[in-house]
């Protein structure tokens, strides 16, 4: 029986050994596959580690599946995979265990769905091939990307989504094609609030030499989109460009790795208060309120931007008003004793 300690008491993993164990036989049809036998017997330590097993599982198995009773075997399993890692985000498992990676669970939930996504269009050729069904139209109600919803652990977040890539192989395409599912979302969040926005790229990489294949990551930093950005800018300048340019600066490290599979973009749409003080030393006002010209915003590199916007208010500076140097500092024409930095929402009733 496989051990897997420190599981928070919702997430019930008693069906895993069986799970596996079922998999572990079935992909043992092909010689091929042997190797399977070194991860499926390791221990499982954290559930980061095990989404790792099911998605190298769901991968071979999915690559080698010839018949649509396989699709059915893979799509229980899968299924069930779902279950347990979603209970994990739910109960919020990092907060139990510091070695638990909330941001690799997403990921590996946003890949599960991609691979159940995926099987579905799998079933529908091999119902063809093997004469269930008819062809007609096949290839042309054929989708090359899709939006999948993904849960998510974190407080200020207010959407995560897959684009998953179903047949894509050039990069460039698959981010031009996924442009406008990521336009529709960003429209409909942007309805609830300003947003901070960063994406996520996932491809299969391979060596040719050993036929090693691991999963590899690019991510992006979180960048604010207003009512008044340009979408197909912002979309272009922080993902189409910086994606592309992370992917080609790692075919150049001469890593011996090659680009096997496009899997999807993960888009992690966060809420965006410009007005929450305190938790950052500097805060950059969204684009429609900078060009009204209509707020002093100082540049601050410490914890006290409260003291130093009522220091603006008070000494208003002629030019530079970005600038702490045009003010006096705080320290000198204000009381601050007994106030807490840095300075939340709660506390403004004893200042």
């Amino acid at each position: 029986m496989f051990v897997y300690a420190n599981l928070v008491k919702h997430v019930y993993l008693l069906h895993l050994h069986k799970e596996l164990k079922d998999v572990y036989l079935i992909v043992l049809r092909d010689e091929s596959l042997n190797s399977l036998a070194i991860f499926i017997r390791a221990k499982m330590d954290t559930v980061s580690s095990l989404c790792k097993r099911y998605l190298i599982v769901t991968r071979v198995y999915f690559n080698n599946i010839k018949t649509p009773n396989e699709v059915n075997n893979l799509k229980v399993y899968i299924n069930n995979a779902i279950q347990i890692v979603r209970k994990a985000l739910q109960n919020k498992i990092h907060k139990e265990n510091i070695r638990e990676s909330p941001f690799s669970i997403e990921t590996s939930l946003a890949h599960l769905k991609l691979y159940r996504l995926k099987l579905r269009q799998l079933k529908k050729v091999l119902v063809v091939k093997s004469g269930e069904g008819l062809s007609t139209n096949l290839n042309r109600n054929k989708c090359k990307v899709s939006w999948q919803d993904v849960e998510s652990c974190f407080k200020n977040r207010i959407r995560t989504g897959f684009i998953s890539n179903l047949t894509i192989k050039d990069p460039i395409t698959f981010f031009r094609q996924s442009f406008k599912c990521f336009s529709i979302k960003i429209k409909q969040a942007l309805k609830k609030s300003l947003l901070k926005v960063n994406v996520i790229l996932s491809a299969n990489f391979i060596k040719p030499q050993t036929a090693e294949i691991d999963l590899k990551t690019f991510c992006t930093k979180n960048n604010v989109i207003d009512r008044t950005t340009n979408l197909k800018r912002w979309y272009q300048n922080h993902v189409f460009d910086k994606l592309a340019k992370k992917l080609e600066e790692f075919a150049e490290k001469d890593s011996g790795w090659a680009l096997q599979e496009l899997l999807g973009l993960k888009v992690n749409i966060n809420k965006y208060d410009p007005l929450k003080v305190g938790y950052s030393t500097f805060v950059s006002v969204p684009n429609y309120i900078k060009t009204k010209h209509a707020v002093v915003n100082v540049n601050n590199e410490d914890p006290y931007c409260f003291l130093w916007s009522v220091v603006s208010a008070l000494y208003p500076a002629k030019k530079n008003s970005n600038r702490p140097s045009s003010y006096p500092h705080f320290n000198d024409v204000l009381n601050c004793k007994g106030i807490k930095f840095p300075i939340t929402i709660k506390r403004y009733k004893n200042i």
